[in-house]
């Protein structure tokens, strides 16, 4: 994945999945996300109850440093990948 221009590489876990809530829980475990942050965590939670169906992304991270900024190049990247799966699959 790229954000800020640049190539970055990270792993994470699943720590918690909830299928009647349609939600999962990502633990980062390595990787870039791991210099600025001591912990970061990624929740994804997709509700069908309604018409367009809603994806919400939660992003829980301890920073390193008060000086580390937030996320935001990184919840932008989750919100074009969220758009480009809605785009596939309005086209197939």
């Amino acid at each position: 994945m790229k954000t800020d221009g640049e190539q970055k590489i990270g792993k994470e876990i699943v720590e918690a999945i909830d299928e009647e809530q349609k939600s999962i829980t990502l633990k980062i475990i390595e990787g870039h996300l791991l210099d600025h942050y001591k912990t970061f965590k990624i929740g994804i939670h997709v509700d069908t109850k309604a018409e367009p169906h809603l994806v919400t992304w939660v992003l829980e991270y301890e920073k390193l440093h008060d000086d580390v900024e937030d996320p935001v190049s990184f919840l932008a990247l989750l919100i074009k990948l969220g758009k480009d799966i809605e785009t596939y699959h309005l086209k197939n």
